[in-house]
């Protein structure tokens, strides 16, 4: 019973690890996708792309992405990754829906 019991729990960690090694791939994947999108349209990375959609958010909005930002970097590398992942998608949004009213640009490529 006993044995049965660490086999579970071993299982159970591996499991884990083997969950948070995919997610950081996915993320890292993402970014990299999101990256050549931020080079075509003209960005120099994701952070300028998010950037230039905070130029373009109201006052709320930018708080909001600031706060998620803030927490996803006092927390861990693999949140700040993610936070990366959502901050550009959230940024291609903005400046997809604000595309009209400025001159900022967006390329996606299919």
């Amino acid at each position: 019973m006993l044995t049965n019991l660490a086999n579970d729990i071993s299982f159970i960690q591996a499991s884990i690890v083997q969950i948070r090694d995919n997610i950081k791939k996915q993320n890292s994947d993402a970014l990299d996708v999101l990256n050549d999108v931020a080079h075509d349209s003209g960005y120099k990375d994701i952070d300028e792309l998010i950037d230039v959609a905070k130029q373009i958010m109201t006052d709320e909005q930018r708080a909001a992405i600031d706060a998620l930002e803030k927490r996803a970097k006092d927390t861990s590398e693999n949140l700040d990754m993610a936070y990366k992942v959502i901050g550009a998608i959230t940024a291609i949004g903005v400046i997809t829906r604000g595309a009209s009213k400025s001159s900022i640009r967006l390329v996606v490529r299919a």
